[in-house]
């Protein structure tokens, strides 16, 4: 049976829904389909040659077991990062994916990840001076499927220990940077306004 029939007939399936105690079918009923509120057997029971396709689709595969603890080098970081106004809270969103194998473990915390938001030479808020901004996190990073961990910069510029609210970050050009400790740095532009 060639690819067309196969997604002609897949299409042209009537689609089953289980309500307690009744057993409804999708569609006008021109395919095979039976009434509503038919409650003897399932549509597979009353058309078993119709789901053959079945066979067709592919297995699911289990995620691969992640091999042991990810070296820096080996995930990448994509930063994400939207435009705000001053002063309001932005979400950065760092995609992580491993590019040294399949699957491996990655413990976010801030011994292991810095955060910065630059514009130009100008430190604005930091990780090294607000390292409870980062929410530790023990995560499966894969090769081929991006996890994302995300943080949420206030809008403001970080004190000595954050203890205390900093300036509200004036409007410009902002770059939100990020690296694993002993890897590279990623970063994204946003604008402030």
């Amino acid at each position: 049976m060639g690819r067309r029939t196969r997604v002609r007939r897949w299409r042209r399936r009537e689609c089953v829904v289980r309500t307690p105690g009744v057993w409804e079918w999708g569609g006008d009923g021109a395919n095979g389909g039976g009434p509503t509120g038919q409650q003897d057997k399932p549509a597979a029971d009353q058309n078993p040659g119709r789901h053959r396709q079945h066979h067709d689709k592919p297995a699911h595969h289990r995620p691969v077991a992640p091999s042991g603890p990810c070296a820096p080098t080996d995930v990448d970081i994509s930063v994400v990062v939207h435009d705000s106004k001053a002063g309001h809270a932005n979400p950065v969103g760092l995609k992580l994916t491993s590019v040294g194998t399949p699957a491996c473990t990655l413990a976010i915390t801030s011994d292991s990840l810095a955060l910065r938001i630059t514009s130009g030479s100008d430190v604005v808020w930091s990780s090294d001076s607000c390292p409870n901004a980062i929410l530790a996190r023990e995560l499966v990073i894969r090769a081929h499927k991006p996890v994302v961990y995300t943080f949420d910069w206030d809008g403001r510029r970080s004190t000595e220990t954050c203890a205390q609210a900093g300036k509200v970050a004036e409007p410009g050009g902002y770059w939100a940077e990020a690296a694993l400790i002993g890897a590279d740095v990623h970063r994204a532009y946003f604008d402030v306004t």
